[in-house]
Formats: C-alpha cells, structure tokens, sequence
C-alpha cells in the first residue's frame, strides 16, 4: 500500500496553475508558486499514522515574514481530525520559505490519503 500526501495551495496571492508531481502530491499553482516561494518541501505522512491508517484533510494558514521570507507561524484552520497529522503538516509547513517582499501570507489544504 503506498500512502500518498496530497498538497493543494488554494490561496497565495496570484496562484492559478495546477501540477501534478511523479510522487502524488499534487500542488495547485505549481507554476505561480515557484516564482514567489524559495523552497515547499511536503510535509511528511508519520509512520505511526500510516501504520494506523490514518487519514486526515486540513487547511492550514502559513504567515510568513515579508522582509525575509520565513515563516513566522503556521495556524490549523480545518483539522484533519489526527492530531498526529496535523502536528506533521505544521512541522512540514514551518519549512517552507517565499522570496523576500513577495508573499505574506498562504492557505494550503492537505490530504493525507493511503
């Protein structure tokens, strides 16, 4: 069984193109994301989690610092409803950085699916 991660940036300023990576996580508005983000490394699906087969979809709200680009926090906007998951799309998401005096601010749901 391959436990997948689905990632869907819906609101982070002027997305609008979708992309689908050889992994299964799907990033909407890949193309728009990759001229003002740095770096968005998925988050990881905890073995435990997996192991349990848990899945879960969040909504998440990543507030980044303008001047440097670094994430200043990340809020749970809808639960997955697995503590577990939630805490790992938080970690995974406090990774991700923006170009300098680009973004303030981005809403990211995640799927975690097996």
């Amino acid at each position: 069984m391959i436990a997948r991660l689905l990632i869907v940036t819906y609101a982070v300023g002027l997305i609008g193109a979708s992309a689908t990576a050889t992994d299964g996580v799907r990033v909407e508005g890949h193309e728009a994301l990759a001229k003002i983000m740095v770096t968005t490394p998925t988050p990881d699906y905890p073995l435990s989690a997996r192991a349990k087969h848990i899945t879960g979809h969040g909504i998440y709200d990543i507030w980044f610092h303008v001047d440097t680009g670094i994430v200043s926090h990340v809020d749970i906007v809808s639960s997955t409803g697995s503590k577990l998951l939630d805490e790992a799309a938080v970690r995974g998401l406090r990774q991700w950085r923006a170009r300098p005096g680009l973004v303030s601010h981005a809403k990211v749901p995640i799927t975690f699916r097996m």
